[in-house]
């Protein structure tokens, strides 16, 4: 789809992006994948959630390893103040 001309950041009625959609379920390949198309990796939806946060509230340790290694901020929190580091542990 990117390929053929689709939106790389383009938002749902969430304010959701794909790439929060594919860190939240954990999909490393497709998050490098559109990483590499040019998504914004501290992109936020609508509660403020970023890529990173998404995979560490849902244990994706592999990729919460790999945003890091990117350079993403560690330290963007959700609408209630919660950073990665509080659903990491």
């Amino acid at each position: 789809l990117v390929e053929c001309g689709a939106t790389i950041d383009i938002l749902d009625s969430q304010q959701s992006t794909p790439l929060q959609y594919a860190a939240l379920r954990g999909h490393l390949d497709c998050v490098q994948y559109l990483l590499e198309q040019g998504a914004d990796p501290e992109s936020t939806d609508r509660y403020s959630r970023t890529p990173l946060l998404l995979a560490a509230r849902n244990g994706h340790t592999a990729l919460v390893q790999y945003l890091l290694q990117k350079g993403v901020d560690a330290n963007i929190g959700d609408s209630s103040n919660n950073r990665p580091i509080h659903y990491a542990a």
